[in-house]
This record gives C-alpha cells, structure tokens and sequence, in this order.
C-alpha cells in the first residue's frame, strides 16, 4: 500500500460526557474514515487493548493538561485476549466509507485522580500477511479534553 493510501485514513474520537465525577461512565467513540479517492482494504477488528501490549488493533494515550502522560491505569489493566485474525476481519472503505466502535473508557482505563486530562485513540492494526493490501501504519485521533471532578460526597443519614 503507498503512503499516500495510508495517509488516506480519518481517525476521531468522541468522550460522553466530556465532563464527569471520578468514576462515572465514560463512552468513547471512534470512527475510522477513507478520506481518500481509492478504497483502502482495513483490518476491522478493532481490538482494544494498551500501548505495550499485542493483539491490539486500538490503543489510548492518556495525558494530563500538563502535558504529563498518565499511566495510573496500568494497575487496573483487563486481562483480553483478541479474536484470531482472518479475511473476514477486513473491510473495504469506499471513499468517505466509515467504521465505528465504542468502549467504555473507564473499565480500560480508569481515571483515579480528578484533573483535566487530554485523551487520544491510537489505531495500529495488527499485520496480517494474507491481506497484504491492508492500511498499515500508526493512525492518531485528535487529542479530546476530559475534566474528571472529585466523586460527589455521599449524603449523610441523621
């Protein structure tokens, strides 16, 4: 696949809410879009998992407003396994073709502390050798702002 292919390919991601008491659930959605003129061959599977870890397809980048990154998740980590690849795992992206997917932010990646924090989905499918034609290469969304306040303090019984 030429770079200019790969380079064809839109990645976004939206947090609900963008505002939230530590804790609460949190939906993120990702689309995956063909910005090209040419239909791009990708690996649809979509698996979730974590910058250090294989059989992941989509991964997150979680930063403080600082700039610092967080990586106070990693105590919580889900144990996954990812289905096998196959031919039936990849899709063919006409041009402004899209796919989507969602994930609760939360149960992969649990925000501890309340601050402001900037979230990235990373997508970095996995290579499969009998689908040589698929896009390859690293895909980042755009960073998205997260406010997490303190939890609201539990009413008192008198």
């Amino acid at each position: 696949m030429s770079p200019e292919a790969s380079a064809s390919l839109e990645l976004k991601i939206s947090l609900y809410p963008d505002r939230a008491a530590l804790g609460a659930r949190l939906v993120t959605e990702v689309l995956l879009r063909n910005v090209g003129d040419d239909p791009l061959v990708v690996n649809a599977r979509f698996s979730l998992g974590y910058p250090d870890t294989a059989e992941r397809d989509l991964y997150c980048e979680i930063l403080r407003v600082s700039g610092e990154r967080y990586f106070d998740y990693r105590r919580f980590q889900v144990d996954y396994h990812a289905q096998s690849l196959s031919r039936e795992t990849f899709a063919t992206l006409r041009p402004g073709d899209e796919l989507r997917t969602s994930f609760e932010l939360q149960k992969w990646y649990p925000i501890t502390e309340p601050g402001v924090y900037c979230v990235r989905v990373i997508y970095e499918p996995e290579p499969y050798a009998p689908v040589r034609e698929a896009a390859s290469g690293r895909f980042s969304s755009d960073l998205v702002r997260l406010t997490i306040e303190p939890a609201a303090p539990l009413p008192s019984s008198a």
